[in-house]
């Protein structure tokens, strides 16, 4: 069973600016069905199930047929979605949102048997607003439930009365005399710390990021050699950006400055209405954060179905006498989704460049950003500037190097091993949701099953060479998007999550994943997390390999064969027991990696077999890894092994050949690992102590950087 992370005052709990709602980690991520993120499921189709913000005396009432379970306010937020987001549904979108449609009209029992049907028949979003009565019956559909979907299919076609944002729509727009005359009357609330909880490392990321502040918000783009850039805090999903931008308004207002929060993230109450423009959705949201508390106009200018809205003029003007202001915007990268929709594109483009002319371009302003990714900051430096730069300010989140300064986070963390903390990427906010919150992994990767072969493809291609796949462009949010706008490093938390996910196209995923969990459960100086890592980059590798993707030196026996994982008997004590007891394949050939677990079993960690129909099992690999620097010394491997790898934690500089066992270099090791397992190994956990000047960038994921900063044109 999954240790399941879920939304806590380590990620946003506790405000009342706008947009600072605690929140869960988005649909995007867990839900059916597609993994898009929460945040993006406001406008970037196709939309999530589930998705429903509301009070805590709503209840679930479930209606159950072969199985499928379907909440009744899950429902009416799957019918909210229109025809141009049901147009881009895959087949499970489909099924969810049909399984709504009956469920309302009293035709849940028949649901199931209505969505499989359309499944056979590879209905997708386009071919379901395209159905007629006749389609139903000539597919043996009830005239019941058919008569039921036709009938909604056709509403979809009608526009709708009050759908929020509509181009040919008058729209009540706010004055500037309903904004508060002064900023200091606008209520910055307390970020509230949960009892017995110590926010660890943010002091000093809140110190850093206040320099830049106060570095940049007296420059203009007319004063200096450079265009002012803004400062972006980039992080994972769960990875503290609320709470980090929360922590940072306290302190500028504090220190005699007007902070300014919003919010894109799926619980700002501002929500982004149908069809409505980017630049729109940001003068509103700004405006929102700018009405007094006790303002009448807040509810009518932050609903969904509201007309009230405001005018970018509105705005440039009431700021135009203001000063020592910085915009806080939470979560940039669901406003600015790059569209590829022409009108849109320009849309985000005047956002960005309203954002500019008003925080960035003049003297007394400045805006501070988080994102996902730093590649939302270039984005938006680019529609600033057109085809030159502006530059980007990039300040750390919270990512603690000091094992003890995690365990005092709580009392409940004071058993903290290097191993839990390097599976959470030392990342405190994550460490602490996986305490707090059993329920966040409710559902389940559905954009994978879309093209599962697609997804497990490019997500290895990400694990091995770090680079950015399009493909993977929605689970995004579960990389480490501190490092380099172009680069991946996946959490490992969050790899054991996917690949759970990924057994349908591969079951041995399912097994990788129990394993890398095994990272975060193993006790200290057991040497089990090396185990298994090792075990993981094996079993990815052979997975990759045989998908098309790299032929790694250290593979053998893989050709034209099935790839199984294997947990060893625990009655077995050798290499040659284990394979006796090994299951016959379900396939020939196959290889099959198996993993020990019993601490007596005889100097192998990790061995890998080909199985062919009626010939004797081959033992092509053994593996011994050792968590720390252990010289091979009188240790040898079994003599039928043709390859026998001893893998340090931490290895010397050069690789050494000693009897049979083949010792990799530490860059080796670093190579075949790929960054994402590289920057949680035991060779990141020595330097923990260290000032991280001197850890390995490349190993630690970390790219937390001062300033990139292009010169301005003349």
């Amino acid at each position: 069973v999954f240790e399941q992370l879920q939304a806590s005052n380590a990620d946003g709990a506790g405000s009342a600016w706008s947009g600072g709602h605690p929140r869960s980690v988005p649909p995007g991520i867990w839900a059916c069905p597609v993994l898009v993120g929460r945040r993006a499921a406001n406008k970037e189709p196709p939309a999530s199930e589930g998705h429903v913000i509301g009070s805590a005396e709503k209840k679930e009432s479930k209606t159950r047929k072969g199985g499928v379970a379907v909440c009744e306010w899950k429902s009416r937020d799957w019918l909210q979605k229109t025809a141009s987001e049901i147009k881009s549904f895959g087949m499970e979108q489909v099924s969810s949102w049909v399984q709504a449609a009956l469920q309302v009209e009293n035709y849940a029992d028949e649901a199931q048997q209505v969505v499989e049907i359309l499944k056979s028949q590879k209905v997708k979003g386009t071919a379901l607003l395209d159905f007629t009565l006749d389609d139903m019956q000539k597919m043996r559909i009830f005239m019941g439930p058919g008569k039921v979907l036709c009938k909604r299919i056709a509403a979809l076609a009608a526009p709708a009365a009050a759908s929020g944002f509509q181009a040919n729509t008058v729209q009540s727009v706010i004055e500037e005399k309903d904004l508060a005359p002064q900023l200091s009357e606008l209520s910055v609330p307390s970020f509230k710390v949960q009892e017995g909880q110590t926010l660890a490392g943010i002091e000093e990321c809140i110190r850093d990021c206040m320099s830049l502040v106060q570095k940049y918000i007296n420059e203009s783009d007319e004063t200096g050699p450079n265009r002012v850039p803004p400062t972006c805090a980039a992080r994972c999903a769960r990875g503290g950006k609320t709470t980090f931008l929360q922590k940072l308004g306290e302190e500028l207002a504090g220190a005699g400055y007007f902070p300014i929060f919003t919010s894109f993230n799926g619980e700002s109450p501002v929500k982004r209405r149908e069809n409505e423009p980017a630049d729109q959705w940001l003068y509103r949201t700004i405006a929102y954060a700018l009405l007094p508390s006790d303002s009448l106009l807040r509810q009518d200018l932050a609903s969904k179905f509201a007309k009230r809205t405001c005018e970018e003029s509105t705005l440039v003007t009431y700021f135009n006498s203001k000063e020592k202001v910085v915009l806080l915007v939470d979560e940039l990268n669901q406003l600015l989704l790059k569209s590829d929709d022409e009108a849109e594109k320009k849309a985000e483009q005047r956002a960005s460049r309203f954002m500019k002319d008003v925080f960035l371009g003049v003297r007394g302003r400045y805006m501070v950003f988080t994102s996902h990714i730093q590649s939302t900051g270039l984005d938006l430096t680019q529609y600033m500037e057109g085809t030159s730069s502006r530059g980007l300010a990039v300040t750390g989140l919270p990512r603690v190097a000091c094992l003890e300064d995690l365990q005092r986070m709580s009392s409940k963390f004071s058993g903290l091993t290097h191993m839990r903390a390097a599976y959470y990427s030392r990342v405190p906010a994550l460490i602490w949701t996986s305490h707090h919150g059993p329920d966040l992994l409710q559902q389940k990767f559905a954009q994978i099953y879309e093209d599962p072969n697609l997804h497990l493809s490019a997500f290895l291609a990400e694990l091995f060479t770090g680079t950015r796949m399009p493909d993977m462009k929605a689970f995004q949010q579960l990389t480490d998007g501190s490092i380099g706008a172009e680069k991946t490093v996946w959490i490992p938390c969050f790899m054991s999550h996917f690949l759970f996910q990924c057994q349908t196209t591969s079951p041995a995923c399912a097994v990788l994943s129990r394993w890398l969990q095994g990272m975060r459960d193993a006790e200290q100086h057991d040497g089990k997390a090396w185990e298994k890592i090792i075990a993981v980059a094996f079993g990815l590798r052979y997975i990759w390999s045989r998908m098309g993707g790299e032929r790694h030196g250290w593979l053998h026996g893989h050709d034209g064969a099935s790839i199984e994982c294997l947990d060893a008997k625990p009655t077995a004590t050798s290499v040659d027991e284990a394979i006796q007891m090994l299951p016959p394949p379900n396939q020939y050939p196959t290889l099959q990696l198996v993993l020990p677990k019993h601490s007596k079993f005889k100097a192998i960690d990790l061995f890998a077999v080909r199985r062919e129909k009626g010939v004797k099992a081959e033992l092509v690999m053994v593996a011994q890894q050792k968590e720390g620097s252990s010289s091979i010394g009188t240790n040898l491997p079994p003599h039928q092994a043709k390859y026998a790898y001893w893998l340090r934690g931490s290895s010397t500089l050069t690789r050494k050949v000693t009897g049979t066992w083949y010792q990799p270099s530490q860059s080796e090791i670093d190579e075949f690992l790929g960054p994402s397992l590289a920057a949680a190994a035991p060779a990141t956990w020595t330097l923990l102590l260290m000032p991280l000047s001197l850890v390995s960038l490349a190993r630690l994921a970390i790219y937390e950087i001062d300033v990139v900063m292009p010169p301005k044109d003349r």
